[in-house]
């Protein structure tokens, strides 16, 4: 039985609510359940809405996350944006790996209604790249897309020679950026077409991203 918990609200009276550490519990079921393909349909959004949850929690902590919703909002120091980079970004460029599976790709063709094969795969459009900046690079901790930018060399006509990833570290960079992946690979399945999926994006993020014409 969970036992609810007195607390000071914000117009500084005594309330009762229940303890936000139960979040990550009830989450944690959620995504066993989805796992083991014992959810209902209507329940993926919330599995999803779970994930995302549980990803903030690794980010920032379940009090800092209480507060921020709540309106006990605090600046964060310098030094605890530098502990965040130290920890997702590696000092040496790792060895190449297929970080991105074709499934990510596939999806992104079908909801554009592109033809999907070997050919248009190694020509697809420069936006998509732009897509996985804002849909999956973006939605690491502020400040890791910037400094992986920073830090991975271009050429002459400004592209980077390296891909982002293999500037991410293998036990905390990795692990949350296939996360992300397997997150919006799953919208883009529950998605009719790419106007469909950003809705879903922005619903489920609590965010506003836009198209990106080529």
């Amino acid at each position: 039985m969970i036992n609810k918990v007195e607390f000071k609200g914000m117009n500084g009276k005594n309330q009762q609510g229940y303890d936000a550490n139960i979040l990550p519990l009830v989450s944690d079921l959620y995504l066993q359940a989805r796992a083991s393909g014992d959810l209902l349909k209507s329940q993926y959004e919330t599995a999803l809405k779970c994930e995302i949850l549980v990803r903030s929690l690794a980010k920032i902590g379940i009090t800092a996350l209480v507060d921020e919703a709540t309106g006990y909002q605090y600046d964060r120091e310098k030094e605890e944006l530098q502990k965040i980079l130290k920890g997702y970004i590696s000092e040496e460029l790792l060895p190449w790996q297929q970080r991105f599976p074709h499934e990510y790709y596939k999806q992104i063709f079908r909801l554009n209604g592109w033809e999907y094969n070997v050919s248009n795969l190694k020509l697809k459009p420069s936006v998509v790249g732009r897509w996985t900046n804002t849909y999956i690079y973006k939605q690491l901790p502020k400040g890791v897309l910037d400094e992986l930018k920073r830090i991975t060399p271009k050429d002459k006509d400004g592209k980077h020679t390296e891909h982002l990833h293999r500037r991410l570290t293998e036990d905390t960079g990795h692990p949350n950026l296939n996360n992300q992946i397997v997150t919006v690979v799953t919208i883009m399945k529950l998605s009719k077409n790419w106007k469909d999926f950003i809705k879903k994006f922005n619903d489920l993020f609590g965010q506003t991203t836009f198209d990106f014409k080529q």
